[in-house]
């Protein structure tokens, strides 16, 4: 009577601390990693292309080419007016189906640049999916791969691993009965779950600020599409190149972050998987047999705490080793840079509150100088120089970023003021 007490106590125990630590971060766990794969894979593609299957007709698309449309029409409609305006000569004639086929280029590339894109993404998420089955098999999820890696010992090798099935797919905790299968500690156990699950939510609470920065960009960059294609036919694709490798890079950091998330899962499986073999050679001792597991357990901990702290910084190194410096930096790195800055938004007042009465008295004293009035003549006309040189640097950037049809409009004036 004494001992079922005791092991009913221990079981209470046990299933309270599995719901509390186990069960509700296991789903938390399953939830939070579904999101970041649909946000990082799978959002993109559904908004642009309506699917794995481009669909021409869904919403986006029907506006997105209607204002493409629009836009052709209007470019072409003003040159044939600026053309039926001016002399039917043939310098008028070239410039007027120069921009017909400027114009006509323009719009195949708005139709087939996205299609590109789209290869582009299914190529991502098809090396994303078989680096993701090599590791785990697709039906399984995160939660339930953590379960299976870390499923303990039996003394019932048959029973215990049927019972542990059924725990993998619901995260429930052991029945009593099952609880009896167990061969070794079973808080033990919750304690191991509870840190691998808490690691992994932390890392990926970590990565999906990248991912929504990442994918900002990439709808940012989409809708710059048509503009960047105008000003390509423009500038022999100096512009379009730009924009190609940016959004290139917005999509290739997506697929490093998620490739990361799943090399530190792999390292996370073969932390809890070697060390313990690992210790067990050191310690070679039977006797010793409840010690290891202790001991390995806590150097796994250890291991798997010390790759969460790291993986930011892997995660940076590898961002600027791919020259992706946009996508760097991590939402705690920035955190840290705000601090300091306000620390040395405080010290930059001081300083400034001291050098105002330094200037203060300097400028009393300038005052009773006689080359002041020289001096001032002196900056004026060097201030005047410089704004005369901005202006015609500005002039000259205006020039050069104009739309090839502007240039057009221009050389077509030009022509009817000299004829």
């Amino acid at each position: 009577m004494f001992a079922w007490l005791i092991n009913s106590i221990g079981y209470a125990i046990f299933s309270g601390l599995w719901y509390i630590l186990v069960f509700l971060p296991g789903w938390i766990l399953h939830i939070i990693y579904t999101t970041l794969e649909f946000v990082a894979l799978k959002l993109p593609i559904y908004i642009l292309f309506g699917g794995y299957e481009i669909n021409f007709s869904t919403g986006f698309f029907i506006r997105f080419f209607g204002i493409a449309l629009i836009c052709l029409f209007f470019v072409v409609g003003i040159v044939f007016y600026r053309f039926i305006q001016a002399r039917k000569d043939v310098e008028n004639q070239q410039l007027f189906k120069e921009s017909i086929k400027r114009g006509t280029l323009s719009f195949l590339m708005v139709v087939g640049i996205p299609i590109l894109m789209w290869l582009m993404m299914i190529f991502f998420v098809i090396i994303y999916q078989l680096v993701k089955n090599s590791i785990f098999n697709q039906d399984t999820s995160l939660s339930q791969y953590i379960f299976k890696v870390l499923e303990p010992k039996w003394t019932e090798t048959s029973e215990g691993h049927k019972a542990w099935i059924q725990v993998q797919n619901t995260f429930q905790p052991l029945s009593y009965n099952e609880w009896f299968y167990i061969d070794g500690s079973g808080i033990l156990l919750i304690i191991k779950l509870a840190i691998a699950i808490f690691a992994i939510v932390v890392v990926i609470f970590g990565l999906f600020i990248r991912v929504i920065k990442a994918i900002a960009y990439e709808f940012v960059y989409f809708l710059w599409l048509p503009v960047a294609i105008t000003q390509g036919t423009n500038d022999a694709g100096e512009t379009l190149k730009k924009w190609f490798a940016k959004f290139t890079e917005s999509v290739l950091s997506i697929f490093i972050i998620l490739i990361c998330l799943l090399l530190y899962i792999m390292l996370l499986q073969t932390t809890f998987e070697q060390v313990p073999s690992l210790i067990d050679e050191i310690l070679g001792d039977n006797s010793t047999a409840l010690s290891g597991e202790w001991t390995t357990s806590i150097l796994s901990i250890a291991i798997i705490l010390g790759m969460t702290y790291g993986i930011n910084g892997m995660i940076t190194r590898l961002m600027y080793f791919f020259n992706l410096d946009q996508f760097a930096e991590s939402s705690i790195r920035l955190r840290r840079n705000k601090n300091k800055t306000a620390n040395n938004t405080a010290n930059t007042k001081e300083t400034k509150a001291e050098a105002n009465k330094t200037i203060s008295y300097e400028k009393n004293t300038l005052k009773r100088n006689n080359d002041l009035g020289v001096r001032a003549k002196t900056s004026a006309r060097n201030a005047k120089n410089t704004m005369s040189k901005e202006k015609t640097a500005e002039q000259a950037i205006n020039n050069a970023l104009k739309p090839w049809f502007i240039k057009i409009f221009n050389k077509l004036q030009e022509g009817d003021k000299v004829k």
